[in-house]
């Protein structure tokens, strides 16, 4: 471990070193503005774990960073005309490789789940067996080919909302028999809220972990694009491997 450090620090120093005396200005990332714990605005600024991670990697990479929170639909529309030069923290698509390069460090793995009351679990493996039941999730949110064709074929029906507290009320209401989320999401406005035991999450996970990565727009005008991408590479592996993350992490009672 301390060599595979070493020899990433080392490319990190000759990177960056060039760099820093040509950064005039500023980069800008964008991303989602209601998205706790990750991003969301706590007394009118930024917070989150994506945010500490980022401000972080701006002062260990030299770099400077901006971040901006947007509308999920103006994150992704601004990154592809080029107004801000990245966005966080964004799944790896095919659409979006037409318009992205992807740092191929994650910043996170979101792990999605069915949620229901303590007692009333069911037997989860597939999408199957959500049938006959009404399922809540967040408005937009693709959860998966077979879980789309199972809601046209009006197998269960699937209701859409704007925040995880509404999940989480029309789940203790009886409106739903269960939610998917996001396990950290709901981890921490379960425990904001004070019912962190009275919700639980079913074992199989009802997607398959995605890593969620720093992208950035190839429309952006950043000089020497290719070195910047390099810089911001390594620095978050150093992160990771230093143990930087998973102390963010921690901070907000994720580990």
């Amino acid at each position: 471990m301390n060599r595979m450090m070493n020899h990433i620090f080392g490319m990190l120093l000759l990177l960056a070193a060039p760099y820093s005396a040509k950064a005039e200005h500023g980069l800008l990332f964008v991303t989602v503005d209601n998205f706790p714990p990750y991003t969301w605005f706590h007394d009118g600024k930024p917070t989150g774990i994506d945010i500490d991670i980022i401000n972080t990697l701006a002062e260990r990479s030299g770099l400077p960073i901006g971040v901006e929170l947007l509308p999920p639909k103006r994150v992704v529309r601004a990154v592809e005309i080029g107004s801000a030069d990245g966005m966080f923290a964004a799944f790896k698509t095919p659409a979006r490789d037409v318009f992205a390069y992807t740092i191929e460090a994650p910043l996170h793995f979101s792990t999605y789940q069915i949620f229901v009351k303590k007692g009333n679990e069911f037997p989860f493996k597939t999408i199957q067996d959500l049938d006959g039941k009404t399922i809540g999730k967040h408005r937009g949110f693709h959860i998966s080919t077979e879980y789309s064709e199972a809601v046209a074929n009006k197998r269960f029906q699937s209701v859409e909302v704007d925040a995880m507290e509404q999940n989480i009320r029309m789940l203790n209401k009886g409106r739903t028999d269960a939610f998917i989320g996001n396990d950290h999401e709901v981890a921490y406005t379960l425990k904001q809220l004070g019912i962190l035991d009275e919700i639980v999450s079913l074992s199989v996970p009802v997607k398959t972990p995605q890593a969620a990565y720093l992208m950035i727009s190839k429309a952006s005008h950043i000089e020497d694009k290719e070195e910047v991408m390099q810089i911001l590479f390594h620095t978050l592996r150093i992160m990771k491997a230093d143990g930087t993350i998973q102390a963010i992490y921690a901070k907000y009672g994720n580990e």
